[in-house]
């Protein structure tokens, strides 16, 4: 059985609890969905889950004796991506005229951009 110190959450990660977060992502194409009966939802679950369970126990039997491996972050991008967001927003921020096209972008800025998708969604990808 695995220790339950391997089991961290998502959130756990977001609040600064563990450090290392792993994630697997798989598409499902919507046709291999059952939606017929429940019977056959409750199945096809029942086997996605069987395949989560797989797939996590692999990752940890795998995994137990490894050392991870971190990317290298330099500090200058960072510091320089930092100071480029602080100096549009003050400059934004200290006008008048920048607090009221600030505000008109907050305002009406989602509700367009919600349209905008409505009208044009993103093409389906096969």
């Amino acid at each position: 059985m695995l220790d339950s110190f391997y089991f961290q959450t998502f959130l756990e990660y977001l609040q600064g609890q563990t450090k290392e977060l792993h994630i697997h992502i798989e598409r499902i194409p919507i046709d291999s969905i059952p939606s017929e009966t429940n019977e056959q939802i409750s199945n096809w679950l029942y086997q996605r889950f069987l395949i989560k369970d797989r797939l996590l126990k692999d990752f940890y039997n795998s995994n137990l004796n490894k050392k991870s491996v971190q990317a290298q972050s330099t500090l200058k991008p960072t510091i320089i991506s930092c100071i480029f967001f602080l100096l549009t927003t003050v400059l934004l921020l200290i006008t008048s005229l920048g607090r009221s096209i600030y505000w008109k972008i907050i305002l009406f800025g989602t509700p367009i951009g919600f349209l905008w998708m409505h009208l044009f969604p993103p093409t389906k990808y096969n």
